[in-house]
């Protein structure tokens, strides 16, 4: 079993902060690091479970993570 994440960077060089809505055709994605910056999500509505560090977490509007 391999326990390596990928790692990828969605922010343009020089950029600092980057918002933007989620994306709702996005049900699940596979596990994956963020590669020099933070990601905050805030949901205001829906259910299920937002998954960090391999801990689940119920989506609980609102709510960040």
């Amino acid at each position: 079993m391999q326990n390596s994440i990928k790692t990828y960077n969605k922010i343009s060089f020089g950029l600092d902060l980057k918002i933007e809505p989620f994306d709702s055709t996005k049900r699940y994605t596979k596990p994956h690091k963020h590669n020099k910056y933070l990601e905050i999500v805030y949901f205001t509505q829906g259910t299920g479970y937002h998954h960090i560090d391999f801990k689940s977490y119920k989506i609980e509007p609102p709510v960040f993570f």
